[in-house]
């Protein structure tokens, strides 16, 4: 297990069930029963904004080896240096690691990448989804997930569950906003 030394000796998360998200977020219909965190929606939402309006593909991995969190901003640097634009994000759960990569290139160069950091048998590509600007509720339902608040112990009472790239103020306030939109069709 990942994170076996957490479960004797971590935080468990403490969050006022009023703060938390339900139901819909910025007109995106949430799925039913789960609750999100609200400060992890922002992050995610300001990031899927710039997928979009980079053109984006989005890549969505289970990590099983705890030890690319020591190389994670080796990761991140080498992500960077291929597309400056480029961002992603991460939670750490009991079993494993989910990894979500924004960025313009192909899903066999992010695999080669990966692939420098760990075997290919301690991840697994769980979705992709090309062009995110085309595609934003799919991206939507893929990266919102890792705003998920979850109930599983922490190494450290400020450690967080979810991260990813450190944004500016001017990326902070992007944001992407779902809008239902009816059309009137009359059937000839």
């Amino acid at each position: 297990m990942i994170n076996a030394q957490m479960k004797i000796q971590g935080f468990m998360p403490t969050t006022n069930k009023s703060t938390l998200v339900y139901g819909t977020y910025k007109g995106f219909r949430l799925p039913e029963g789960k609750s999100y965190r609200p400060t992890n929606l922002e992050k995610v939402n300001s990031i899927l904004a710039i997928a979009i309006e980079n053109g984006h593909n989005c890549y969505s991995f289970e990590i099983y080896d705890e030890d690319f969190l020591k190389d994670l901003e080796r990761f991140k640097s080498k992500l960077e240096k291929i597309d400056s634009t480029a961002r992603y994000l991460k939670v750490c759960l009991d079993t494993h690691i989910q990894l979500l990569v924004f960025w313009k290139h192909t899903e066999a160069e992010l695999i080669a990448l990966l692939e420098q950091y760990m075997d290919a048998d301690d991840f697994a590509l769980q979705t992709a989804v090309m062009n995110v600007s085309e595609n934003a509720v799919e991206a939507a339902n893929v990266a919102y997930q890792l705003a998920e608040h979850y109930l599983i112990p922490k190494p450290a009472k400020k450690a967080k569950q979810m991260s990813g790239n450190d944004l500016t103020p001017e990326e902070k306030a992007m944001s992407v906003v779902f809008e239902l939109k009816p059309t009137v069709v009359r059937r000839s």
